[in-house]
């Protein structure tokens, strides 16, 4: 069996593709693609009939992955093709958390005009917009108040998304916030 590198490389050469060439058909090889950024060999998976809501042993799923990479492509192709933005993975966390947590700028943006739930809460009651501050994300934080997050949902402990301003960027953070 050829390795997904030897099919990214002939891919990538131009050269027609063998049909002896395996697809990838598990969810590790689909996200070793997503990490490597061969959105090519990707596509062409889920062209076959991959499901684009696969998950792993924690509940995380194409998409989780792909918003924690910073794949725009990506993501756009797995909404276009039906991913599920509300699904949960560990610690109730959805997509546009990891988007969040992980600084995709953008994600966000292309998870809530695919349907993803704006307050969702992870299992301490914290929605993304929790999360970016804590983390100190200035400008995911913006996206995500022009995305019309809620600046005063509450979690589990009382506090709102401003009490969770980090010492990173806390003073640009609060601004936002407030």
């Amino acid at each position: 069996m050829a390795s997904l590198r030897a099919i990214a490389r002939r891919v990538a050469s131009g050269r027609p593709l063998d049909t002896s060439f395996p697809l990838a058909t598990t969810y590790a090889q689909l996200l070793q693609l997503v990490e490597d950024g061969n959105f090519r060999q990707f596509k062409r998976a889920i062209d076959h009939g991959f499901d684009v809501n696969s998950h792993d042993k924690w509940g995380f799923t194409l998409l989780h992955r792909s918003c924690v990479c910073r794949n725009h492509a990506v993501v756009a192709l797995l909404l276009e093709r039906g991913s599920n933005t509300e699904a949960i993975a560990t610690d109730l966390w959805t997509p546009l958390h990891l988007a969040s947590i992980s600084g995709a700028m953008g994600c966000p943006t292309l998870l809530v005009a695919g349907g993803a739930n704006r307050n969702a809460r992870d299992k301490n009651g914290k929605t993304p917009l929790h999360l970016a501050a804590y983390i100190g994300h200035v400008e995911i934080v913006r996206e995500l108040v022009q995305l019309g997050l809620s600046k005063t949902a509450t979690d589990n402990s009382g506090h709102a998304p401003l009490d969770q301003a980090g010492d990173r960027n806390k003073d640009e953070v609060a601004r936002l916030l407030a």
